[in-house]
């Protein structure tokens, strides 16, 4: 406000002017419509700063998750000299589920991007007549698209199979 001007004379002088000329009401209008947006977007900063403070003290609360040590596939197929690959925990589980942690399991690459799956069964379960060199085994096809479903109807096979030998079979876990 000027100096030395009532602030009545002021304002009583805004008013005589918007009736005299419509632009000073489109902008009067608009400063009241910038001054309600700058007070929304006030609010927001500062709600936004509540909720940034609030994650950055839920993140100091919160412990470190553990790294979990990246394995170079590769260079331990290399050192087994084998084509084998190393097995997913997953399909570990449904073996041991299903069939017990006596068994043997390896998994091959094969052509068209599935795999093979052998497992080699316990001696005590074998299951061949005759020729007894080397162990008992089953090999069966696991699709790319739907491993961990293979490996269990695979074992589930393998646990139907023995079954007819070994009607008392349980999985030893």
């Amino acid at each position: 406000m000027p100096k030395g001007i009532p602030k009545s004379k002021i304002e009583e002088s805004i008013q005589v002017a918007k009736v005299v000329d419509p632009q000073i009401v489109e902008t009067d209008k608009r400063i009241t419509n910038l001054e309600s947006s700058l007070e929304k977007i006030t609010e927001l900063v500062v709600n936004m700063s509540t909720i940034i403070e609030e994650g950055q003290r839920i993140a100091a609360e919160t412990p470190a998750p553990t790294k979990t040590p990246v394995r170079d596939i590769e260079k331990e197929i290399e050192a087994e000299g084998t084509d084998s690959i190393p097995l997913p925990q997953k399909w570990v589980e449904a073996k041991n589920r299903l069939l017990g942690t006596d068994f043997t399991m390896e998994i091959k690459d094969v052509a068209d991007g599935n795999f093979m799956m052998t497992v080699w069964l316990p001696d005590h379960l074998d299951r061949r007549v005759g020729d007894r060199t080397g162990k008992d085994l089953s090999t069966g096809l696991i699709r790319r698209t739907s491993a961990l479903a293979d490996v269990e109807v695979w074992c589930s096979r393998i646990a139907g199979n023995i079954k007819k030998n070994y009607p008392d079979f349980k999985p030893l876990n």
